[in-house]
């Protein structure tokens, strides 16, 4: 896993709840933006940082999705 993406990540809210962290989910996602552009246009292999990026963001929404519905009791009636 790379730390950097996983670092920016964890500054942002999956779920945000206000607007406070919904504007900061915006401003990361605007750094992701930018960095991964910069990866795909002028670095080679730039396109596996933004599959890296994509799997440690499914990984990570897919993880808190499943605690939700777990600790929900949703899961524990299945």
């Amino acid at each position: 896993m790379s730390v950097w993406q996983d670092w920016l990540f964890s500054m942002a809210y999956i779920y945000p709840r206000n607007d406070e962290e919904q504007n900061l989910t915006e401003m990361v996602m605007a750094l992701f933006r930018m960095l991964l552009h910069h990866a795909i246009k002028f670095e080679y292999g730039g396109w596996r940082v933004w599959i890296d990026t994509l799997a440690i963001l499914h990984s990570k929404v897919c993880l808190l999705f499943y605690c939700v519905m777990y600790y929900s009791g949703f899961l524990l009636k299945l």
